[in-house]
């Protein structure tokens, strides 16, 4: 039986993980975030902490934005790291 990789059980989760994971890699604060998309900083707060399960496609661009990415490529940054975005087989 083949082992399962553990991943985030929803994609507020998946995504609270990668923006940590950015923003260290990049050493930025949650206060760079917020200066840089205008988005409150509660906001950005509860973003890392999961409880935004669906984000907004022009926030998820912002947040691309901020840590210098296309939302393309955010999307794809956290589909290598968490495999929790699959493409859709439908």
């Amino acid at each position: 039986m083949e082992a399962k990789t553990k991943s985030p059980d929803n994609p507020g989760k998946a995504l609270a993980i990668c923006m940590k994971g950015l923003r260290a890699k990049k050493r930025m604060t949650q206060g760079d975030i917020v200066r840089a998309t205008g988005l409150e900083r509660s906001y950005v707060s509860n973003l890392e902490a999961g409880k935004i399960m669906h984000p907004r496609v022009d926030t998820l661009d912002k947040i691309a934005k901020a840590f210098g990415m296309k939302l393309s490529d955010l999307i794809i940054y956290c589909e290598k790291i968490h495999k929790k975005f699959p493409p859709s087989s439908s």
